[in-house]
């Protein structure tokens, strides 16, 4: 879309105030010191992001947002929900989340409900009686709201319910909040993103207190295709956790095959034991499955599966990934999905009125007939006659309009 000039300076300068005052809230946060507590906090959900080796802050438009940044939420455009299941090393060791999430006209809200237990072991008493009892239990229950702030700026708040119980004896719990911005370059495929997790209070189980491993995450991600025209994200995070004196660094790549296929492969850089991470997604019309595992050195790789359920109809997930595509400014993966949102319905005119603009801000308007052809071709390939036909009508009545556009 054409961006006018004083909101494309006004986004620039509300996006460097919003993340400005988000490194600023950290440092202060971070002056604090103590052994970071609260496992489940370390642990990252959900199988697409840690297939790209969790380098998500600057990714949006799916329920994981919640876990990683926020802001990441604002891009949802239909309702969705999320099952994840990861098992652990030890017999009994078990992590998993579910979460749910919907747009409204005042934002998008997520809620999610993530749960960790560590196993069995066994405790002697001072008599000699050996019990078996659970080591360690947490949830964590994590209510999420993000919304555009300006034109190409998404940001976002989570709060959050931790409760931690050690041997079935010793419970402890608290509030936590998590604040995200993310923000798209204009006319480019480029997004920036950032945010401070887990600022709370103490996990106290007795007396002493354990401080939360309050975390800062800056990263990006871009947007290309490859020379065979597949499309590619690449994405980059940095990660600073408190009392942890080293920096880490997320690096993550996406393929996607023909919108029904992702191949994904990340790196992590400052850890003892994660290293190398690979990932594969399978795209549903209504629901995806992704698969990923970490070679954790010479450890057993973690395998981790999530299951993602969209409730709209397919022509609103063609719009919502012509909206994200659009974001990204690409124009002609844009139109592509106008086009079949526009032959799934091809009475709703907010279809329309989208590949209309989209088209009228293409000054050669060579991706979008390019697009036109080549999927009305398809149909006649399919002997879908009817939505060939109707592609190439839209076609020439959009060509006429433009024309007229230009004549007045």
């Amino acid at each position: 879309m054409i961006r006018k000039k004083n909101s494309f300076f006004r986004g620039k300068t509300i996006a460097g105030v919003t993340i400005v005052f988000l490194l600023a809230l950290s440092w202060r946060v971070y002056a604090g010191a103590g052994k970071p507590g609260a496992a489940i906090l370390n642990k990252p959900i959900g199988a697409k992001a840690s297939g790209m080796g969790e380098a998500y802050t600057a990714i949006g438009g799916d329920l994981y947002g919640l876990y990683y940044n926020p802001a990441g939420i604002a891009g949802i455009k239909e309702r969705q929900a999320s099952l994840f299941g990861q098992k652990g090393f030890m017999e009994g060791e078990y992590f998993g989340a579910l979460a749910y999430g919907m747009p409204t006209k005042v934002g998008s809200f997520a809620l999610s409900l993530a749960y960790y237990t560590a196993g069995k072991i066994e405790l002697i008493d001072s008599s000699w009686n050996e019990t078996e009892v659970n080591a360690q239990k947490d949830y964590l229950i994590s209510l999420g709201y993000g919304r555009d702030l300006a034109e190409n700026i998404d940001v976002g708040l989570s709060i959050k319910n931790l409760g931690s119980k050690l041997v079935e004896k010793f419970s402890a719990s608290s509030y936590i909040f998590d604040l995200g911005a993310i923000y798209r370059v204009s006319r480019t495929p480029v997004s920036i993103g950032a945010a401070v997790q887990n600022i709370g209070s103490k996990l106290k189980y007795i007396d002493e207190g354990d401080y939360l491993p309050l975390t800062l995450r800056i990263g990006g991600s871009y947007y290309m295709e490859d020379k065979f025209n597949i499309p590619m994200l690449i994405a980059a995070d940095i990660v600073k956790v408190r009392d942890d004196s080293r920096l880490k660094e997320h690096l993550g790549i996406e393929y996607m095959l023909k919108e029904k296929l992702s191949m994904r492969a990340g790196y992590k850089i400052g850890y003892d034991l994660d290293s190398f991470t690979f990932g594969i997604g399978f795209l549903f019309d209504f629901f995806d499955i992704d698969y990923s595992f970490n070679i954790m050195g010479e450890l057993d790789a973690v395998h981790k599966v999530s299951l993602n359920i969209n409730f709209g109809s397919r022509a609103e997930r063609f719009y919502a990934n012509g909206m994200e595509y659009l974001k990204r400014a690409n124009y002609e993966r844009a139109g592509y999905m106008f086009y079949r949102c526009m032959l799934s319905e091809p009475d709703k005119e907010e279809y329309q009125n989208e590949l209309r603009e989209l088209v009228e801000n293409d000054a050669d308007n060579t991706a979008y007939f390019g697009v036109a052809v080549e999927l009305a071709r398809q149909y006649v390939r399919e002997r879908k006659y009817d939505d060939a036909i109707k592609l190439y009508h839209y076609a020439i009545d959009m060509a006429q309009e433009i024309e007229r556009q230009k004549n007045k």
